[in-house]
């Protein structure tokens, strides 16, 4: 071929599509085809009445997660610290409310 617009004619470049095609979004660390994060054998007690070593009232689980949220703590980090310094694995179970 002699120059290169005669090869443009023969040959011409491949366009993209005028759309583009719609890629499915990644899903956040869970099941592929499912909803389910999958947290293995987490289930919660049937029991809704806090466990027999409880024995702070629900009233003074209330100051302590007042407290703690005052100090800037947020919710996950309020149960840990009362599941490792209190002993309550539950909190609503204590309180009767979430």
């Amino acid at each position: 071929f002699g120059s290169s617009g005669q090869r443009a004619k023969l040959f011409p470049a491949a366009q993209p599509p005028p759309w583009r095609p719609r890629r499915p979004r990644p899903a956040a660390m869970g099941r592929m085809y499912g909803k389910g994060k999958g947290m293995s054998s987490s289930a919660l007690p049937y029991r809704r009445k806090p466990p027999t070593w409880v024995k702070m009232k629900p009233e003074d689980v209330c100051d302590h997660i007042c407290k703690l949220a005052k100090k800037g703590l947020a919710p996950s980090q309020i149960g840990v610290t009362l599941r490792d310094s209190f002993g309550i694995p539950q909190v609503g179970n204590v309180t009767g409310s979430k």
